[in-house]
């Protein structure tokens, strides 16, 4: 990454001011994740321990502090895991806000190559869940990763992602045509249907801390598949990934 020469951690590079948080909270909320409680049901409790682990994972990978970047990461696809797949699901028809959760696990555990616990979330049935807050083309883009990832010959589900209009969908039009690219080992076409991807992002307001953890999937996917990420410094850096030698 560009980020090693010039000596930048991501923070840096990217004009954030980050603090570190405390353990403590993340850890009591994790030991009730199995029972919830009185107050907050299993179901809830996965996500607030999501929500925390996820900040974990952001904050260190921004200060460069890789060791416990790897670590976090483990913990958060752990409770990814368990928020799809753990025993309250018998239970408990509805998943809400799977979406982030969904990109939380895999652009997170592709930046620090988690791939079998990819392979697991990705073998879950979204086809079964309702689209969340994000959409029907974001239901559409992940109903298709799915399919994509037990068949990297099937591309039938790009055009379905780009016939669902709506607000945001033309980054999710977007991201399938990155993974068209990789499918079909076309440098030059990923490289410039992510640098699009990553501008129609942003052309959203967006917060400091928010970024495309999709386009970051792909990203890492893109290189694990031979494609040689080469864009614009300003779309580079929000295209995570691990420093060489890390």
């Amino acid at each position: 990454m560009k980020n090693v020469s010039q000596g930048l951690d991501p923070s840096t590079r990217l004009g954030l001011k980050v603090e570190v948080v405390d353990d403590a909270s993340f850890l009591d909320f994790k030991r009730l994740l199995p029972t919830g409680n009185e107050f907050v049901t299993r179901s809830d409790m996965a996500e607030i321990v999501i929500m925390a682990a996820e900040t974990h994972v952001r904050q260190r990978f921004l200060l460069g502090k890789w060791e416990e970047f790897e670590r976090w990461c483990q913990e958060l696809l752990e409770c990814v895991e368990h928020f799809f797949f753990g025993e309250f699901r018998s239970e408990e028809a509805e998943i809400y806000s799977w979406v982030n959760k969904l990109k939380y696990g895999i652009g997170w555990g592709g930046v620090v190559g988690l791939w079998s616990s990819i392979d697991k979330l990705l073998a879950y049935p979204i086809e079964s869940l309702e689209p969340d807050s994000e959409g029907k083309c974001a239901h559409q883009f992940y109903v298709g990763l799915t399919k994509w990832w037990k068949d990297r010959t099937n591309l039938d589900w790009v055009e379905r992602v780009k016939n669902v209009g709506g607000a945001g969908s033309k980054y999710y039009h977007l991201l399938a045509d990155s993974a068209c690219s990789i499918a079909e080992k076309d440098n030059a076409g990923f490289n410039k249907n992510i640098e699009k991807c990553i501008q129609q992002y942003y052309k959203s307001q967006r917060g400091d801390f928010e970024f495309p953890m999709a386009a970051i999937f792909l990203r890492n996917l893109a290189e694990r598949e031979g494609i040689i990420v080469n864009v614009p410094e300003d779309v580079d850096k929000y295209l995570f990934g691990l420093p060489k030698g890390v």
